[in-house]
């Protein structure tokens, strides 16, 4: 199968919006090498069929999909699901040859959905457990972010490949010395719980002298269906400080200048969630800006200490923090940012495409 021209089922737990990651943007870059794609949200509460914005080949579907199969016999969510399925092919017309869910949730009997099509269960997050045996063993090919992930889904998928996010080309202006306070900048959902605040915060109080820069979503959208009250205290939080911006989600269209604007990337999730967090979806982006970046100890990338600055624990994170801020224009340097870039540039939504596609005919 050459993925040219094909009908995709893209199935997303996360609706389309403003935010993207990694299944928004698989189907974007799907939809420009000239597939159809049919994005099915399946958090809705009602069917709903319309195009996205960002591409004419990217159709929005809004599925409200049937509760409770799990507590089902296997035969029988399969006849419910291939009914649903049916249900999707009359509003968009086609039927698939390619389905690739995201999610194991809900439409996870993947080979009873169109008999014939191909399967891809893939998972970028290892919280995504619900019917992971299920979507495993009727998938074609299992992809996946980390090796933790893969000893989950190999025993029921033995054709199961792990790879990094893909990383989206953008247009960042490269690094420039300047005169100016530093910008630390976060990138990413802010109302996540596996981000270590308490950590964060004593980074902005610690220093004063430079702007932390969050770049993201701080309220309800398409990552976010509600606002934890914890989150609210924690926005509230930052917002006390004089030397934090906030900027909310940016549109894809305005990241790149918003990104150009970093001196230094963090990323300080909970030590406690190592394996939750071994391979973030934004850092193949951030990686591609050619900025430095300092993380808590991340799995898949105990390989690229050289790119990546990373701490095992919260205290020394900050200890490491305070160094980087010396040394700007040292680790920012253009042969380090080069490196950084030529890593990312090998990880594209593209060539990530193409692996899978071969994976997937290799299977």
């Amino acid at each position: 199968m050459k993925f040219e021209a094909l009908h995709i089922w893209i199935i997303s737990p996360e609706p389309w919006g403003v935010n993207f990651l990694s299944k928004h943007h698989y189907a974007f870059e799907l939809a420009k090498m000239g597939n159809f794609i049919t994005f099915i949200e399946t958090e809705h509460t009602e069917n709903l069929l319309k195009v996205a914005p960002e591409h004419k080949n990217i159709r929005l579907l809004g599925w409200k999909s049937g509760k409770g199969q799990r507590y089902l016999p296997n035969f029988i969510s399969r006849i419910l699901q291939r009914r649903e399925s049916k249900k999707i092919q009359r509003l968009t017309k086609h039927k698939p040859d390619l389905i690739w869910s995201f999610d194991n949730s809900r439409l996870y009997q993947l080979n009873a959905l169109e008999p014939g099509a191909k399967c891809i269960h893939h998972v970028v997050d290892l919280n995504q457990q619900f019917q992971l045996k299920q979507a495993s063993k009727t998938s074609d090919l299992g992809v996946c972010t980390t090796r933790f992930i893969q000893e989950l889904m190999i025993p029921y998928q033995p054709n199961t490949i792990v790879m990094h996010h893909g990383c989206q080309l953008r247009q960042v202006a490269a690094w420039q010395p300047h005169h100016r306070n530093s910008t630390v900048m976060y990138l990413g959902n802010l109302m996540i719980p596996l981000l270590d605040r308490e950590l964060v915060l004593q980074a902005i109080e610690d220093h004063p002298e430079v702007e932390f820069r969050f770049v993201g979503s701080f309220g309800a959208d398409n990552l976010n269906n509600r606002v934890p009250k914890d989150s609210v205290k924690f926005i509230k939080q930052l917002m006390e400080f004089s030397n934090v911006v906030l900027t909310g989600a940016v549109s894809q269209d305005h990241l790149d200048r918003e990104l150009s604007k970093a001196d230094l990337f963090i990323i300080a999730y909970k030590t406690e969630e190592a394996e939750q967090v071994a391979n973030p979806h934004k850092l193949m982006e951030l990686l591609s800006t050619g900025r430095a970046i300092l993380s808590n100890e991340l799995d898949s990338f105990k390989d690229q200490t050289d790119l990546i600055s990373m701490a095992p624990n919260g205290e020394e994170w900050l200890v490491q923090l305070s160094h980087l801020l010396r040394r700007i224009p040292e680790i920012n340097s253009p042969e380090v940012a080069h490196n950084r870039q030529k890593f990312a540039l090998n990880h594209t939504y593209a060539k990530q495409i193409a692996r899978i596609e071969k994976a997937l005919n290799d299977a």
